[in-house]
């Protein structure tokens, strides 16, 4: 699990907004894969979203359209935000590579 947080082998390094529960609520998350078609699911991602003040999260398959990539927001500052509940600022950077 540590592996996934840093280092190489590092998976949570594509932040995005996932629209998972009602039109207008959005989760920040991190995309971990981009293809679940072996669940049967042409056409979705598996997103990772971090519960806030905790080291757990939940994995939601999702349609594409339902992602908003954040590209101009660090993996590392998206996944602050996350764990802290919104409490933390984000500095927008043009262009980051995560």
């Amino acid at each position: 699990m540590f592996d996934a947080f840093v280092g190489e082998k590092k998976k949570f390094d594509h932040p995005v907004l996932v629209n998972v529960y009602g039109e207008d609520v959005w989760e920040m998350g991190f995309i971990t894969q981009n293809d679940v078609s072996n669940f049967g699911l042409e056409g979705y991602l598996a997103v990772y979203v971090p519960h806030a003040y905790a080291i757990t999260g939940k994995v939601f398959m999702v349609r594409k359209e339902k992602i908003r990539e954040l590209e101009n927001i660090s993996a590392g500052d998206a996944m602050k935000f996350a764990v802290s509940g919104g409490v933390t600022t984000i500095t927008e950077h043009p262009a980051v590579q995560s």
